[in-house]
């Protein structure tokens, strides 16, 4: 069970992450017009210093679509442990994309079986054989992601 008793609640990736988000994109009053706050309020949210302010989640998701910057999102998850990947919009998929997914899927599968078998190879696995099979296990992972959103996008409501 986490721990939820967090006395100082200071991120720094993601409070990183918002500020860089903002610096992106360049226009933070227009970020507060949106969000419908006062000048600088925003600021003072996101500054982990200020105890009477926080930024609610709801700003924070309205930001990132306003911007088009997923950054806190995916420092939120670093810091859960956790890793985010981008899905797409497949709701119009062709029976020729569909197959190539599937086709790349199974082609990230043997990219990362290969990586696993070379590193066997001497019966040790190196720091950088590791890392080679993690990136390729990523790959797998987005690969089975993708097929899984362009199959959900044909099933019938």
């Amino acid at each position: 069970m986490a721990n939820l008793s967090i006395s100082a609640p200071c991120n720094p990736q993601v409070v990183h992450a918002l500020h860089q988000m903002l610096k992106v994109f360049g226009n933070v009053s227009q970020v507060e017009q949106h969000l419908n706050k006062r000048p600088g309020v925003l600021f003072n949210e996101i500054n982990p210093n200020q105890t009477s302010h926080k930024l609610g989640l709801f700003d924070t998701i309205q930001m990132m679509q306003l911007t088009g910057d997923v950054g806190p999102l995916r420092a939120i998850a670093c810091e859960l442990n956790y890793s985010i990947y981008f899905l797409g919009d497949y709701r119009s998929v062709s029976d020729l994309e569909l197959l190539n997914c599937y086709s790349t899927l199974h082609a990230e599968i043997g990219d990362m079986n290969r990586a696993i078998s070379e590193a066997l190879e001497d019966g040790d696995i190196e720091q950088h054989e590791f890392e080679r099979i993690e990136r390729e296990l990523q790959e797998v992972f987005a690969a089975a992601l993708e097929l899984l959103e362009r199959l959900r996008s044909l099933v019938k409501a």
